[in-house]
């Protein structure tokens, strides 16, 4: 990810040739329905049937909660602005999913209102990247926990 933000960045300081915008665009909107529909496929819908109410009922709580902090709390703190907008839908994304879900929140809300590249910018930087790495070392520091019994 960041030699990708490296090259796009240098090329266009730099005035060197860079890659078709609509063409990044179209292979990046492919490999999102490609995840989320390989993603979908592999559910076993029948098996959660008795599940159903409790997850609603936990899905549910989970959005509220979520578009209470991305109004309140995510917004305001990134600056109540177009931008700040766009990272409060990514950041409901990723709260509801993972970093396509941001992603793709985001990308309706850019198609439909403009551009924000600081939104694009921060929050798959901040999914993908920062998210993955501190849930790894946190995820090591509980197995080391005397309950677990791995120490």
């Amino acid at each position: 990810m960041f030699v990708g933000v490296v090259i796009r960045n240098t090329t266009v300081h730099e005035k060197l040739p860079s890659a078709h915008q609509p063409s990044v665009d179209l292979v990046g909107n492919i490999a999102l329905a490609l995840f989320l529909v390989m993603a979908l496929m592999s559910l076993n819908l029948w098996g959660m049937i008795s599940m159903a109410g409790p997850l609603l009922i936990l899905l549910s709580t989970q959005l509220i909660g979520m578009v209470i902090f991305a109004s309140y709390i995510t917004w305001h703190i990134m600056g109540r602005n177009y931008n700040a907008a766009i990272i409060a839908g990514g950041h409901c994304g990723f709260g509801l999913g993972a970093t396509p879900t941001a992603v793709a929140n985001m990308s309706a809300l850019t198609k439909r209102f403009g551009p924000a590249p600081q939104a694009f910018i921060v929050v798959p930087l901040m999914g993908a990247f920062f998210i993955d790495l501190l849930n790894a070392i946190v995820i090591q520091i509980y197995l080391t926990l005397p309950v677990f019994g791995l120490s």
